[in-house]
């Protein structure tokens, strides 16, 4: 009897966790991301106290909420599993795993959701190896790479910012009358975060030397190109190859994420600290704009789009009063 009312009690409180924290669907890249860290942290053997210790153990936030979002992610598919191995056998072994992973997954809900880390190890970016950089080195480096396979790849990376994975699945690019348009499927797309789609548009002709370049090959290619690469780390070695071989003297590397900071710099030094930043990086939230780019390096007549459209509106983390209202992008190089 003693059995029966304990199954039905472990039962009650996992259905009453996934009614409060449902299962989320997740793309096959996130899933495998989730999977790894949850595997890594979340050992059967290990005691709730030092399964804490492993997810709170560290001094980068990001590496923080990168823990929390997986392990609570995993955590609910994880219960809706075995709840429903233990409602069919009722195996006691099989409960003593359901009553762990609800003891973690209710521990996780009583600490709340303040991050505890205070003294955190100051984030690295790529935003900051743009520093001592000349203001056309973008262009200096992919005319190095003319006779690159790479060139055209790294050309698209500068006039969209896009990520490397992004050019992995990618990038179409076509001209219809008098514009240029980048097509970007985006990568590091959750149930709400990412940009499945977003579109970079510039003005014909244009006077920017490296956008004229890009519409120059689509031209040549019959009016539509598709991009794309095999290998991102294998196209981050050949950026960061030529990087070396442009700037000889230069300590830091040059990476894609350099085209990207740059890309966004440019924007930024147009519309400041605005939705359209975010819409350009393919983030749905405005909350990590703030760590790309920097108006105060960006180059007036840089790289800027005369108009970006993603697939959904920029999500904001700031109070109603203080939103920003929807920007255009006046260029003034059409």
């Amino acid at each position: 009897m003693t059995e029966s009312i304990n199954k039905t009690d472990l039962i009650y409180r996992a259905n009453q966790y996934l009614i409060g924290n449902p299962p989320k669907s997740l793309t096959e890249d996130t899933f495998q991301q989730y999977l790894k860290e949850y595997s890594r942290t979340v050992k059967p053997s290990l005691p709730i106290g030092e399964v804490l210790e492993r997810i709170f153990g560290t001094r980068k936030k990001s590496t923080y909420y990168k823990r929390k979002y997986a392990i609570r992610a995993m955590l609910s598919l994880d219960i809706q599993k075995v709840v429903g191995e233990f409602e069919g056998a009722g195996d006691p072994v099989v409960g003593a795993r359901l009553a762990d992973l609800l003891d973690l997954a209710e521990r996780m809900e009583f600490m709340g959701r303040a991050c505890p880390v205070v003294d955190q190890i100051p984030r690295k970016s790529k935003r900051n190896d743009l520093t001592g950089l000349p203001s056309d080195w973008r262009e200096k480096m992919l005319e190095r790479m003319l006779e690159s396979d790479n060139y055209v790849p790294a050309l698209t990376a500068a006039v969209s910012g896009c990520r490397p994975e992004e050019l992995k699945h990618g990038v179409r690019i076509w001209i219809e009358g008098d514009t240029l348009t980048l097509k970007i499927v985006g990568a590091k797309i959750g149930k709400e975060s990412g940009q499945p789609e977003r579109f970079i548009r510039y003005a014909l002709p244009n006077k920017n030397g490296l956008v004229t370049d890009m519409s120059d090959l689509v031209k040549m290619a019959g009016g539509e190109l598709d991009v794309a690469i095999k290998n991102p780390s294998s196209f981050t070695s050949a950026i960061t190859y030529y990087g070396r071989m442009t700037f000889p003297r230069r300590h830091k590397s040059i990476t894609p994420y350099c085209f990207r900071h740059a890309f966004a710099s440019d924007i930024k030094k147009v519309v400041g600290d605005a939705d359209l930043v975010s819409e350009a990086l393919g983030h749905r939230s405005d909350r990590t704009r703030s760590r790309y780019g920097n108006s105060n390096i960006g180059r007036a007549g840089g790289v800027i789009p005369a108009e970006i459209g993603s697939t959904h509106e920029v999500r904001h983390s700031r109070s109603p009063g203080k939103m920003p209202e929807k920007e255009t992008l006046d260029t003034g190089l059409a």
